[in-house]
Protein backbone atom coordinates (compact mmCIF):
# COMPACT_ATOMS: atom_id res chain seq x y z
CA UNK A 1 0.00 0.00 0.00
CA UNK A 2 1.33 3.32 -1.32
CA UNK A 3 1.51 6.00 1.40
CA UNK A 4 0.91 9.51 -0.19
CA UNK A 5 2.85 12.17 2.10
CA UNK A 6 1.81 16.33 1.76
CA UNK A 7 3.88 18.10 -0.23
CA UNK A 8 5.36 22.11 1.53
CA UNK A 9 4.50 24.44 -0.89
CA UNK A 10 7.66 27.04 -1.87
CA UNK A 11 7.86 29.74 0.86
CA UNK A 12 6.29 32.85 -0.89
CA UNK A 13 8.60 35.88 -1.83
CA UNK A 14 6.95 38.62 0.21
CA UNK A 15 6.62 41.75 -0.37
CA UNK A 16 9.57 44.74 -1.39
CA UNK A 17 8.63 48.68 -1.01
CA UNK A 18 8.80 49.67 -4.66
CA UNK A 19 7.73 53.48 -4.62
CA UNK A 20 5.72 55.73 -3.27
CA UNK A 21 2.98 57.43 -4.86
CA UNK A 22 0.83 60.03 -4.19
CA UNK A 23 -2.23 59.66 -7.10
CA UNK A 24 -4.95 62.24 -7.91
CA UNK A 25 -7.86 61.75 -9.83
CA UNK A 26 -11.42 63.82 -10.32
CA UNK A 27 -15.03 62.08 -11.19
CA UNK A 28 -17.02 63.36 -13.74
CA UNK A 29 -19.94 65.67 -13.03
CA UNK A 30 -21.95 63.74 -11.00
CA UNK A 31 -25.14 61.95 -12.22
CA UNK A 32 -28.39 60.76 -10.12
CA UNK A 33 -26.50 62.03 -7.29
CA UNK A 34 -23.42 60.19 -7.71
CA UNK A 35 -19.99 60.74 -8.66
CA UNK A 36 -17.58 57.87 -8.48
CA UNK A 37 -13.60 57.41 -9.39
CA UNK A 38 -12.58 53.90 -10.64
CA UNK A 39 -8.64 53.87 -10.84
CA UNK A 40 -6.86 51.50 -12.74
CA UNK A 41 -6.45 47.86 -12.25
CA UNK A 42 -3.29 47.12 -9.77
CA UNK A 43 -0.92 44.15 -11.75
CA UNK A 44 -0.87 40.24 -9.98
CA UNK A 45 2.17 41.59 -8.44
CA UNK A 46 1.78 44.74 -6.96
CA UNK A 47 -0.26 46.08 -4.08
CA UNK A 48 -1.04 49.21 -2.14
CA UNK A 49 -0.47 50.15 1.04
CA UNK A 50 -2.86 53.34 1.40
CA UNK A 51 -1.54 55.85 3.95
CA UNK A 52 -3.28 58.99 3.36
CA UNK A 53 -6.76 60.12 1.45
CA UNK A 54 -7.77 63.38 0.62
CA UNK A 55 -11.23 63.80 -0.54
CA UNK A 56 -13.56 66.90 -2.00
CA UNK A 57 -16.35 67.32 -3.27
CA UNK A 58 -17.71 70.56 -4.94
CA UNK A 59 -21.89 69.62 -4.10
CA UNK A 60 -23.52 71.94 -2.11
CA UNK A 61 -25.66 69.35 -0.42
CA UNK A 62 -23.55 67.28 1.96
CA UNK A 63 -22.33 63.83 0.31
CA UNK A 64 -21.22 60.69 2.11
CA UNK A 65 -18.07 58.83 0.79
CA UNK A 66 -17.09 55.43 0.56
CA UNK A 67 -13.94 53.34 -0.90
CA UNK A 68 -14.51 50.21 -2.57
CA UNK A 69 -12.10 47.65 -3.57
CA UNK A 70 -13.04 46.40 -7.12
CA UNK A 71 -17.11 46.24 -6.74
CA UNK A 72 -19.44 48.80 -5.30
CA UNK A 73 -21.11 46.65 -2.85
CA UNK A 74 -21.21 46.66 1.15
CA UNK A 75 -18.79 43.67 1.73
CA UNK A 76 -16.51 45.27 -0.56
CA UNK A 77 -16.00 48.39 0.79
CA UNK A 78 -12.82 49.55 2.45
CA UNK A 79 -13.96 53.18 4.58
CA UNK A 80 -16.97 55.41 4.94
CA UNK A 81 -17.48 58.79 6.08
CA UNK A 82 -20.51 60.80 5.98
CA UNK A 83 -18.24 64.03 5.61
CA UNK A 84 -17.52 63.76 2.23
CA UNK A 85 -17.54 67.30 0.80
CA UNK A 86 -14.09 67.87 2.66
CA UNK A 87 -12.27 65.06 5.31
CA UNK A 88 -9.32 63.06 5.65
CA UNK A 89 -8.05 59.53 6.75
CA UNK A 90 -4.88 58.44 8.02
CA UNK A 91 -3.99 54.67 7.67
CA UNK A 92 -1.29 54.33 10.34
CA UNK A 93 -0.44 51.03 9.50
CA UNK A 94 -1.36 50.97 5.85
CA UNK A 95 -4.98 50.26 3.76
CA UNK A 96 -4.49 47.32 1.84
CA UNK A 97 -5.65 47.67 -1.72
CA UNK A 98 -4.97 43.70 -2.62
CA UNK A 99 -3.09 42.37 -6.02
CA UNK A 100 -5.39 42.99 -9.25
CA UNK A 101 -7.80 45.00 -7.30
CA UNK A 102 -9.46 48.13 -8.55
CA UNK A 103 -9.59 51.12 -6.23
CA UNK A 104 -13.00 52.69 -6.07
CA UNK A 105 -13.87 56.08 -5.15
CA UNK A 106 -17.74 57.29 -4.63
CA UNK A 107 -19.60 59.97 -3.23
CA UNK A 108 -23.77 59.92 -3.09
CA UNK A 109 -26.00 62.92 -2.05
CA UNK A 110 -24.28 64.98 -4.47
CA UNK A 111 -25.92 67.85 -6.58
CA UNK A 112 -26.24 67.50 -10.14
CA UNK A 113 -22.74 68.54 -11.74
CA UNK A 114 -20.98 67.98 -8.22
CA UNK A 115 -17.24 67.00 -9.44
CA UNK A 116 -15.47 64.85 -6.55
CA UNK A 117 -11.69 64.52 -6.17
CA UNK A 118 -9.42 62.46 -3.90
CA UNK A 119 -5.58 62.19 -3.38
CA UNK A 120 -3.70 59.10 -2.54
CA UNK A 121 -0.75 58.83 -0.73
CA UNK A 122 0.16 54.99 -0.74
CA UNK A 123 3.19 52.94 -0.49
CA UNK A 124 3.33 50.49 -4.06
CA UNK A 125 4.20 47.07 -2.92
CA UNK A 126 5.76 45.09 -5.54
CA UNK A 127 6.81 40.93 -5.19
CA UNK A 128 10.25 40.40 -3.43
CA UNK A 129 12.55 38.14 -5.53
Amino acid sequence: MAVVLPRSLPAASGWALIDWQQLQAQSDPAAGGTATIEFPQLGADEQWLIDRLVITCTSAAPTTFRLYDSAVTLPRMLDTTSSGNLNTADYPAGLLVRPASTLIAQWTGAGAGAVGAVVVQARRMGRAS
